[in-house]
């Protein structure tokens, strides 16, 4: 059986909402300030983790990837959703 692949190109997700779950997914973060970056596993905005929950409550079979793209709504900028599907396009 071939697993449906999804992206959720949004704030992140917290990983502690899947429990034993979280070591299925697959992330990176594009959200970058200075020298440091804001992990895709960690997220002060919960949309981002309101649509992996909805995702994996549907298939639960799926393959999640995250691509953090803003800390919150207001932070996600075109460039960097941009940047995300040119990378990963199927």
């Amino acid at each position: 059986m071939q697993r449906i692949k999804v992206a959720v190109i949004d704030t992140g997700f917290d990983g502690s909402h899947f429990g034993d779950e979280f070591d299925k997914f697959k992330g990176e973060t594009f959200v970058h300030k200075g020298d440091t970056e804001s992990h895709w596993w960690l997220s002060s905005d919960a949309h981002g983790t309101h649509m992996a929950k909805l995702i994996y409550s549907i298939d639960p079979f799926c393959q999640l990837y995250i691509a953090k793209v803003g800390d919150d709504k207001h932070d996600i900028k075109v460039e960097r959703v941009t940047e995300v599907c040119a990378l990963y396009v199927i």
